[in-house]
This record gives structure tokens, C-alpha cells and sequence, in this order.
């Protein structure tokens, strides 16, 4: 529903601004909001340039099962599904759907001591992306807790994006 929603929104920005399919489109969120944004680039109608990821839920089961804060979040994002739980739930798992990830540019910022999804995690993901040939930097800022992004990083994270949206 969400990837659904913001499409439209996309879709009337694009008329209003008479936008084409050749216009850079850039997604990034943090936490969830990472979820989101590696979700929206495999599933959205739009075709997605750039990818920027900070701190992500990268497999939405096992947050469901270790993170009870996370529950009811998790399931409002599904119950749109028609199907079980645990199933819906890979459908929005950026590591369930590896294959499905497009072939753009990727930023993957982890904190090394994140305490909800740890840089170990976080490292997998980003080499399986990688193993299947995708752009991926990856980037740990050691001894930081969820959502610790340094100034630094948040201004590497902005130049990421605009760098592959300049045309």
C-alpha cells in the first residue's frame, strides 16, 4: 500500500512538472525507513536511480521475532497481503528479495554498535548485493547505536544521492 501511495504521489508530481521516466529519481530513509526505501526501488512503477539506505531493517521476520517494538509496525505495512504473516513479511524483506533489487547505485550505512539491526547484518546484506554485481558502498561507523549518523556521513550520505542524480 505504502509503495502504491507513494507512487501515485510520484505520478502526480510527474504531470504537474511534466517529469519523464528519464528524470533521476532518488530514495533514502533510515531504520525503516531504509526497509522502505530498498523495498520502493524493487517495487515501484518509477524507475528508481539511486538508493540510500541508513541503518535498515533488512529482514523483516526476524525483526518481527526479536523486536516486539517493531510488531504492530511491521504488521500494518502487510496486512494488505492476503496471505500469512510470515510470508508477507519476506515480500517487504530487502534480504529476502535480493534477486529482485534493481541494478542502480547503493549506499548502506550501518552503526557499528547498533542494538536493533547490527552491523552484522547490515555487512551480509550489502555483500549479497554485491555478489550479485551491484554498486554498493558500504559504510560502518564504529561504536555508534541505531541512528547515530555522524555530520560527516549525513553530508557523504546527501552527496551520494545528488552525485547520481545530476544529469
Amino acid at each position: 500500500a505504502a509503495v502504491n501511495y507513494c507512487d501515485a504521489v510520484l505520478d502526480a508530481i510527474y504531470e504537474k512538472y511534466g517529469l519523464t521516466d528519464k528524470t533521476p529519481l532518488a530514495v533514502c530513509g533510515g531504520s525503516m525507513g531504509g526497509l522502505g526505501a530498498l523495498i520502493f526501488s524493487a517495487d515501484s512503477r518509477h524507475k528508481v536511480t539511486v538508493c540510500a539506505a541508513a541503518c535498515p531493517c533488512c529482514d523483516a521476520p526476524e525483526a518481527f521475532r526479536t523486536l516486539p517494538q517493531f510488531r504492530r509496525t511491521l504488521l500494518s505495512a502487510v496486512s494488505d497481503r492476503g496471505c500469512a504473516p510470515e510470508t508477507a513479511l519476506k515480500l517487504i524483506s530487502p534480504v529476502h528479495r535480493i534477486d529482485e533489487l534493481p541494478d542502480i547505485p547503493y549506499r548502506i550505512v550501518c552503526d557499528g554498535a547498533d542494538e536493533l539491526f547490527p552491523a552484522e547484518g547490515l555487512r551480509a546484506f550489502s555483500n549479497a548485493l554485491k555478489r550479485k554485481r551491484r554498486d554498493v558502498v558500504f559504510v560502518e561507523l564504529p561504536g555508534l547505536g541505531h541512528g547515530g549518523f555522524t555530520p560527516e556521513e549525513r553530508d557523504e550520505f546527501h552527496k551520494f544521492i545528488k552525485n547520481h542524480c545530476l544529469i
